[in-house]
């Protein structure tokens, strides 16, 4: 009997050891989570990053068994998202994208009705979105799988949105069309957008399309496009034709206008959901207004407004890009 009462003790005791040495992982966790999430508000990316990383380099070689648990499948794409939000406030867009991938996986993995996953998917749509091609519409869907699109990605910052188109390859096409020769698009195209409260469309910072003019192949960098008195597209676009910019105003058809504003609006209403689940999340609302009139437009004509601010975050995910704040790169 005392033997037996010695081996129940013993086991006793052993259990306890390993829920005291499981609890103690998971109270370290979460510290290592919340010194990540004080940099983060601080500014500090570099130093919220390597705080999230070890957390999530972490979870990732506990056994399957351990991954099984909820509370710690949650935390997982929770770090992945922040890992996400540092590489999207220093415009690390490609790094942002993997990791708010990686997230959307993890929480694939989990029960879509529970809250907190609700909530993670709430937050990681607030910033990001990931699109596919055929979600955009026939119209859209068809011009872009022409060039070869296989992914279009776009992301919250302070002035509008980021937005990442990846080809499957470099795509040439001849246009012969107002002195413009051939268009080429190389296999990523990435650029800037936001509308201006008159209704304009200003797309920046440009990169990844290449245009044939006359004799030589420049570059469009920016462009300014609205609808002037008459209710006609205007755009000034900035090109660098060989290291020198150049200006020049042009007037694409109405529809191109038109077609970029319901491009925008689809992407920013497109629900971000994990694969393999259903959650009924509300993404940020981007509704078009159907009275709007500005200085650049005539009463009759209708210019849809695209509210494309980024909306509050319980983990300040979307705080203001500020220049000051660092930029180097995160040390793993």
């Amino acid at each position: 009997m005392n033997k037996q009462v010695l081996l129940v003790a013993g086991a006793l005791v052993l259990s306890l050891n390993g829920s005291a040495a499981c609890a103690e992982e998971t109270s370290f966790w979460q510290k290592m989570v919340d010194a990540g999430q004080q940099a983060f508000d601080a500014g500090k990316y570099s130093k919220a990053a390597r705080n999230w990383n070890k957390v999530v380099e972490m979870l990732k070689q506990t056994s399957q068994d351990a991954m099984d648990n909820v509370k710690e499948r949650i935390m997982l794409a929770g770090c992945l998202k922040h890992l996400g939000d540092c590489h999207r406030m220093r415009q690390r867009w490609q790094e942002a994208g993997t990791c708010y991938q990686d997230s959307l996986s993890a929480y694939g993995k989990l029960t879509p009705d529970t809250p907190e996953v609700q909530s993670g998917l709430s937050d990681l749509s607030s910033c990001y979105k990931s699109i596919g091609v055929d979600a955009l519409g026939e119209e859209a869907s068809k011009m872009l799988k022409k060039a070869g699109a296989v992914g279009l990605s776009s992301f919250k910052t302070v002035d509008g949105d980021h937005y990442e188109l990846a080809l499957a390859d470099i795509y040439s096409e001849e246009v012969n069309e107002n002195r413009i020769e051939r268009v080429r698009f190389n296999k990523r195209i990435c650029f800037d957008f936001m509308q201006t409260p008159e209704g304009k469309l200003n797309v920046s910072k440009i990169k990844g399309i290449e245009l044939k003019a006359d004799v030589c192949w420049v570059e469009p960098r920016s462009t300014i496009m609205y609808l002037d008195e008459k209710g006609e597209t205007t755009a000034e676009v900035t090109v660098d034709a060989m290291g020198f910019m150049k200006t020049v105003t042009v007037n694409p058809p109405r529809k191109i206008y038109d077609y970029i504003v319901e491009l925008v609006k689809q992407v920013n209403t497109g629900a971000v959901v994990a694969s393999g689940s259903t959650p009924s999340v509300t993404p940020p609302s981007v509704v078009p207004s159907s009275t709007t009139s500005t200085e650049s437009t005539p009463a009759e004509t209708v210019v849809p407004a695209v509210d494309i601010q980024p909306t509050e975050s319980s983990t300040s995910s979307c705080q203001t890009i500020d220049s000051g704040k660092e930029t180097e790169s995160v040390s793993k």
